[in-house]
């Protein structure tokens, strides 16, 4: 099953209530994190993408974030200095 944006809503509800109930101080998710991970997105869409891939998609996903993150920052920053002149 190639990922959807139904796929990745899923997958981070997933992680979000996983992250909760654990109240994880650190910023690393372990091997059991991504095994219990990958059986709920299972369940759900059954599919078993395994540990790999979903690290994979996630670290993608968040790279993505981070980009827009700072793309946004560069256009707020422009429009100020445009604002400045």
């Amino acid at each position: 099953m190639e990922w959807i944006v139904q796929i990745t809503k899923v997958l981070f509800e997933i992680i979000y209530d996983q992250v909760k109930k654990r109240q994880l101080q650190g910023s690393t998710l372990k091997t059991t994190f991504w095994e219990e991970t990958n059986g709920e997105l299972k369940k759900i869409t059954r599919e078993n993408y395994g540990v790999d891939r979903l690290k994979v998609k996630f670290n993608h996903l968040r790279f993505n974030i981070m980009n827009l993150q700072a793309c946004y920052l560069v256009h707020e920053l422009l429009g100020i200095m445009n604002l400045i002149k």
